[in-house]
């Protein structure tokens, strides 16, 4: 399990959970110049943001790390994963036990969790205009389901979940693999700067949000193919990436 915002993973065993595509499904993917569109969950879909930093003050005091002070979060959105880590002084020999005490944390607050505004009516446009969309995120498949059940957005063609921290960019090769489409034709979206790094290596496109955990300046810096500041922004900016290659 996870605190999925600050993108840690503790999946066990396989270090993804996929789910499968039924025989119908799987004759959309044969035509190479298909749009596959992958989505982060969470910070891209769902607002998971306070609860992960609620969550990590909550364990701080126990497990000897820096509290996230008010004021401070505008700070931290404009560094990396690993620089956060650093100025929180999280022990990382520490980070696989506060990480399965947030693991309960996480899954029992999930139902306060909201999708951001604006975001579950773009991707059910995105899905009428006949797009393939898929997830992939260090959530847990059962933490994915229960938010997407909640407003009613079981429309995704896949979701490949508990994707360990480093292994985006080789999960991105995978998925185009499976759906037989070219690197370009597939879009990446997502919150983080190890989002748009993972799209980069896997030689995918990739969006960055701005709405997420980390800011504007810092997601520009790591050259994304697109750089969004709210979420209907998404469907001038898919209907572009499709002109691209049709």
């Amino acid at each position: 399990m996870l605190i999925p915002y600050l993108g840690f993973s503790l999946a066990q065993g396989h270090d993804h959970q996929y789910t499968r595509f039924t025989r119908s499904n799987s004759l959309m993917f044969k035509k190479k110049d298909s749009s596959l569109l992958v989505f982060d969950f969470d910070g891209t879909i769902a607002d998971t943001l306070e609860h992960s930093i609620q969550i990590l003050n909550d364990l701080s005091a126990e497990f000897g790390f820096k509290r996230i002070e008010d004021g401070e979060l505008e700070y931290l959105r404009g560094r990396t994963l690993w620089q956060f880590v650093r100025h929180l002084r999280i022990p990382i020999r520490k980070i696989t036990k506060i990480l399965r005490r947030a693991q309960a944390e996480m899954s029992n607050g999930i139902m306060e969790i909201q999708v951001f505004p604006g975001m579950a009516e773009v991707l059910r446009e995105l899905k009428g205009r006949g797009y393939v969309i898929g997830l992939m995120t260090s959530n847990s498949i059962d933490n994915v389901t229960k938010l997407l059940d909640l407003y009613d957005l079981d429309i995704f063609d896949f979701k490949m979940c508990s994707v360990k921290l480093r292994k985006k960019a080789g999960r991105l090769r995978r998925l185009r693999r499976a759906h037989r489409v070219r690197k370009q034709n597939v879009l990446y979206i997502g919150d983080e700067c190890r989002d748009i790094r993972a799209a980069h290596k896997a030689r995918v496109k990739s969006a960055a949000v701005s709405w997420g955990f980390n800011d504007k300046q810092i997601l520009r810096s790591f050259n994304p193919n697109y750089l969004l500041s709210e979420p209907s922004d998404l469907l001038e900016v898919c209907g572009e990436f499709r002109a691209a290659h049709v």
